[in-house]
């Protein structure tokens, strides 16, 4: 147990330093990035625990792999377009990948009964009602994404929970005919609770991924806030195939740091 702890701690020190350092500038964007053999020898760790950080590092869009090449700091811009990134998993669905999504529950309550964060989010005042969503997901059968959602329930009157096995996104924008015109990001990293990594039949504490979107009806106006824990396996997945960048219509992809 101690020593799972302290593997734990050890990648989110190095993560943590290396990430500091590419936003603090100390490596320009377009520059080659240290290679996971010179982070294991940097650092003293493991090529596997090096090899992680950077497939973390590449998640959170501060590095890009070029296949044969290496690893780059990436363009700091900040802004992307998408089609379908606000659902990383219909985007793996369309790549091919078998997506399960199961409801845990589905409830109905006043804002003043859900997180601070989900309320300072949706920018809500009064005692305005939110429809929390509570589900899983899995990609090829293995465990891959817990996640809870947190609409305005106006906009989602009678969702049940059979509503819920598909894509989120979908349902919004298909069944409810609403357009989604920008959504903010931010994935980082984060440690498992005994409860998360029981369910994705991880060691615990193991590092995990947080992936926190907000979707906007317009520029100023949130309808919607998610937040994902992504097991690392499968967001690399994500990540591997580009599921971040797709091409979209309309649709404006804050990432923030």
């Amino acid at each position: 147990m101690a020593e799972r702890v302290a593997k734990s701690l050890t990648y989110r020190r190095i993560h943590d330093e290396l990430r500091e350092a590419i936003l603090g500038a100390e490596y320009a964007p377009g520059e080659r990035f240290p290679t996971e053999r010179d982070i294991a020898a940097r650092f003293g760790v493991s090529r596997i625990t090096a090899n992680k950080i950077l497939h973390g590092l590449v998640a959170e869009r501060l590095l890009e792999y070029r296949h044969g090449v290496g690893t780059f700091v990436r363009n700091a811009d900040g802004t992307a377009l998408i089609a379908q990134s606000a659902s990383l998993t219909e985007a793996l669905a369309a790549a091919g990948h078998h997506v399960t999504s199961t409801v845990l529950g589905v409830t109905v309550s006043p804002s003043t009964e859900i997180p601070g964060w989900a309320v300072q989010d949706l920018a809500l005042r009064g005692t305005s009602r939110v429809t929390a969503i509570h589900r899983n997901h899995t990609i090829n059968h293995l465990p891959a994404v817990s996640e809870v959602a947190y609409v305005l329930s106006a906009l989602v009157p009678g969702f049940t929970e059979a509503d819920g096995t598909g894509s989120l996104f979908g349902y919004l924008t298909s069944q409810r005919g609403l357009t989604v015109q920008r959504v903010d990001c931010r994935i980082r990293p984060v440690t498992s609770t005994k409860a998360i990594s029981k369910s994705f039949k991880i060691e615990h504490p193991s590092a995990l991924f947080a992936v926190h979107k907000v979707l906007y009806l317009d520029d100023t106006s949130p309808m919607a806030t998610i937040q994902q824990l992504w097991h690392p396996d499968r967001l690399e997945l994500a990540s591997s195939l580009n599921v971040f960048d797709s091409q979209p219509e309309g649709i404006t992809l804050r990432y923030q740091p």
